[in-house]
Formats: C-alpha cells, structure tokens, sequence
C-alpha cells in the first residue's frame, strides 16, 4: 500500500525523528520509503491517468456546490474547541481525542451552536500533546487522553468549570 501525503516542512521533519526513534526502539529492521511529490514524477502521473483511462474511468461528473450558503454564517457558539491534529499529536492519540469528544459532546446534546469543535494543524508544544484548547476561556489541557476528554467535556464544555482547576495561561 502506498499513501501520498502532501508536501508539509514539519511533517517531513517529525518523519525523519520518528523513523530514527523506530531504528533505536525496535528489534527489528524498520524500513521505510518515502517518494518524491508527485508533481515531480511525471511517469507516475502518466501511469495513473493511463490506468483510469483504461478501466474507462472518467474524471467528470456534475460537480457539487463548492459553496452553500449554509457555509456563509459563523454558527453562534458560546465555546470553540481546538483540537491539535499536528503530525505528534496525531501520533500520541489526538484521533482518539477528537472522537471521545464528538461522541461526549452528543450524548449530551451539545451541537454546532453550543461547542463549536475545530481540528488543527500543530499548536506547540508538541511535547504536551495532545493538545486541547478551549476558547474564550483560553485553556489549554495538555497529554489529554479519551478519558481526559471526556471529562473536558462533562466538566468545562457541559458545567462550566475547567477540569482540574485549570485556568487561562497567563498573557
């Protein structure tokens, strides 16, 4: 299997540590590839189109709306929710993070208009990740795990109070 992932200067830099700490963590041989950008691989663009055109695959269609004006209102919300989605934070569990909220936000009926929950890219430190952010409260929890996560939401998101006595970072 081959993944194509889009050219990112961090991303490629946390690649690198991350294969070189799999070299010295493992006991096995750890062996990983990585290509060039496609756009620098015309004979694999060429391969690819070649391939569709052969199974009659067409690139066509009636395209959708690529704008809707439902996309046109900020949606009302009275917390906004940062997620970091950064390649560390992806790594220690933020997928998880990210879905132990949607699923705690649910259950108690928190919509769009009541936490408005974004994914990020990286937010630094990425050493504390992962990271969750609360807006306009400004608290950040650090090394938040599902559990973590949902207590954030029962506590903060539903309640009010920041989990742990946590307060907004000094400016």
């Amino acid at each position: 299997m081959a993944t194509h992932v889009p050219p990112d200067r961090y991303l490629d830099i946390w690649i690198r540590r991350a294969v070189a700490h799999w070299r010295i963590t493992r006991d096995r041989q750890t062996r990983i590839l990585v290509a060039a950008p496609l756009a620098t691989q015309p004979a694999l663009v060429t391969a690819v189109n070649d391939a569709i055109a052969g199974e009659r695959t067409r690139l066509d269609g009636i395209p959708g709306p690529f704008r809707s004006p439902a996309w046109s209102q900020i949606t009302r919300h009275r917390r906004h929710v940062l997620v970091c989605r950064g390649p560390r934070c992806t790594a220690y569990g933020a997928d998880h993070v990210a879905a132990a909220l949607g699923n705690r936000l649910k259950e108690h009926g928190l919509g769009d208009d009541d936490v408005l929950v974004t994914a990020t890219g990286c937010l630094f430190p990425c050493n504390l990740g992962p990271l969750v952010v609360v807006y306009p409260d400004d608290t950040w929890y650090e090394q938040v795990d599902a559990d973590l996560a949902v207590r954030i939401t029962d506590e903060h998101l539903r309640d009010g109070m920041p989990v742990d006595g946590r307060r907004p970072r000094d400016s």
